[in-house]
């Protein structure tokens, strides 16, 4: 079974009120303040592939962060 990158915990502030997702595809486009961002790692051993994901993360964080409209 193929692991599902993006599962996680992620709170969000948007329009003064906080909100909570299990997907980072479903955290909207513009929001307030990111809360939590939590994404779920695959058990290891992991393959190379699944490194170089994990790898990402942190970029991928800095994207979702720029989404934020203070």
């Amino acid at each position: 079974m193929a692991f599902d990158w993006g599962t996680g915990r992620y709170q969000y502030i948007t329009d003064g009120e906080l909100h909570s997702c299990s997907h980072w595809n479903d955290l909207p486009d513009q929001i307030q303040e990111l809360i939590e961002w939590v994404p779920e790692i695959p058990p290891g051993p992991h393959t190379q592939q699944q490194h170089d994901d994990i790898e990402r993360l942190p970029e991928i964080f800095m994207e979702f962060l720029a989404r934020c409209q203070r």
